[in-house]
C-alpha cells in the first residue's frame, strides 16, 4: 500500500500549485494557438485562468472574426459612425460556442446564414484595439466558412453601414487586427 504524503509536503505542494498552474495554463494557451490544433466548438479556459497566467488583463476584448474571400479580396465591414472597416463578427454571449456565436453575428450583420459545421479556424490575431483605452488589446478568432446562398446575398444590416471586399494595398483603411489579418493572408498568397 502507497505512503500518504506528509503535512510538510503537502504545504510545499500547495505553495507551487499556484505557479506550475499558472505555467501549465500557459503553455496549453500558447501551444494550442502556435499549432492550430484547435476544433470549432473549443474554448480557451475560463477567462479568469487567463488572467491567472497573466494572458490577459480586464482590458482585453476577446471577439470572433469571419473571413470572407472573393477575387482575391476580403470581406470588412464598417459600422455607423466609424471611419474604419473591420472583419465581420463580434462577441459570444454566455454560454455559446464560437460557431453559435459567429453564425449568429453575421446573421444579425450581413442578412446570410453561415453552414453550420462548415467553420475552419483560420488564426488567431491580437492587436491594440481600436477606439479603446490606451493599452487594450483584441484577440481576434478568426474563421472560414461556407454560406447559404450568393455573394450577392451578403447585405449590410443592424449596425453595419457598409461592406468593403478589400485587398492588401487597403490596409490603411482596416482596425490594427485587419491589418494583421490582412498581412498573413497576402504572405499566404490567398489574397492581391
Amino acid at each position: 500500500m502507497g505512503r500518504m504524503a506528509s503535512p510538510k509536503v503537502w504545504s510545499v505542494l500547495d505553495a507551487a500549485a499556484g505557479p506550475l498552474l499558472f505555467l501549465y495554463i500557459r503553455y496549453r494557451i500558447m501551444n494550442r494557438l502556435a499549432t492550430g490544433r484547435e476544433r470549432v466548438g473549443d474554448r480557451l479556459p475560463p477567462p479568469h485562468a487567463n488572467r491567472c497566467a497573466g494572458l490577459i488583463s480586464d482590458m482585453d476584448i476577446d471577439k470572433l472574426a469571419w473571413i470572407c474571400i472573393a477575387g482575391r479580396r476580403v470581406l470588412f465591414a464598417r459600422s455607423r459612425g466609424r471611419q474604419t472597416a473591420y472583419l465581420p463578427g463580434g462577441k459570444r454571449e454566455p454560454g455559446e460556442t464560437d460557431e453559435a456565436a459567429l453564425v449568429r453575428e453575421i446573421r444579425e450583420e450581413l442578412t446570410v446564414r453561415l453552414v453550420a459545421g462548415s467553420l475552419r479556424l483560420e488564426g488567431v490575431f491580437r492587436a491594440p484595439a481600436d477606439g479603446q483605452a490606451p493599452g487594450a488589446m483584441v484577440t481576434l478568432r478568426c474563421y472560414a466558412a461556407d454560406f447559404e446562398g450568393a455573394m450577392a446575398d451578403i447585405r449590410p444590416s443592424a449596425e453595419i453601414e457598409e461592406i468593403l471586399w478589400y485587398s492588401h494595398a487597403e490596409r490603411d483603411r482596416c482596425s490594427a487586427a485587419g491589418q494583421l489579418v490582412l498581412d498573413w493572408l497576402k504572405e499566404n498568397g490567398r489574397i492581391d
